[in-house]
Parts: structure tokens; sequence; C-alpha cells
């Protein structure tokens, strides 16, 4: 569904903070990414997801969503069940004429407290110097 993964030539300080660093960063940054940060995605796009008036269990309501791990990045994605999922997000098939696009909505507005987070990171492990 969508994948967020960090893109140093878009922050100029955490490319300048990175650059400026002996040591490696990676391991904690991917720690927090993997952990926290996906949690955070995931609740922010669940947050975006319709709840229609049918009486059913509902993806909003459920673990619908999972995350893979990649390197600096995580990318979030419907588990198997819920795979039906991205014809209303993407605005696919008869029933779905507009895209609602709550995956890239719950990743956009989370993304800047992410990088914010990731760069805060990158600011302590450099003061321990």
């Amino acid at each position: 569904m969508v994948k967020f993964k960090i893109d140093t030539s878009k922050s100029a300080d955490l490319e300048n903070a990175l650059k400026n660093s002996n040591k490696n960063m990676e391991g904690k940054i991917n720690e927090f990414l993997h952990g926290k940060g996906s949690k955070a995605f995931i609740q922010s796009i669940t947050g975006f997801m319709p709840r229609s008036n049918r009486n059913k269990t509902h993806a909003r309501d459920s673990n619908s969503l999972k995350s893979v791990n990649i390197n600096l990045g995580v990318e979030i994605s419907s588990r198997k069940n819920f795979n039906y999922l991205v014809f209303p997000d993407d605005g696919v098939g008869k029933n779905n004429k507009v895209a609602q696009n709550f995956s890239g909505r719950g990743v956009d507005k989370e993304s800047t407290n992410i990088l914010n987070k990731v760069l805060e990171i990158v600011v302590n492990e450099l003061e321990q110097v």
C-alpha cells in the first residue's frame, strides 16, 4: 500500500548531521522506525479509513495493517484478509469511483513528526561524543 523511507536529500539537517558523525546511527534509526515509527504510521492511516453503515467488522476497527521493515524505512500494507482496502484507497472498481487515499494521507500527516524524532535521535547521538 504505502512505503515510507528516509530520503536524506529532502532533509538538509538530517543529511548534515549524518555527514558530520563518525558514529553508525543507522541501527538506532531503524530501531525507532521499525517500532514506534511504524505503529504511528499505522495508527495515522487507520484514522483516515472509512467506516460503512453496514453491520460488519470494519478494517478501521481491526488489526488490518502490517509493517515490513526496510533499511531506514518501513512499508505498511494490508493483512491478507484486508487486501480489498486497495480498492477504496486507490478508487478502483465500480463501487469506488473516487480515490480516498487514506494511506497517503496518513503517512503525510505523520511524516514530519517521524522525521523530527529521527533528527532528535541523531542529535542525541552526536551530543554523546
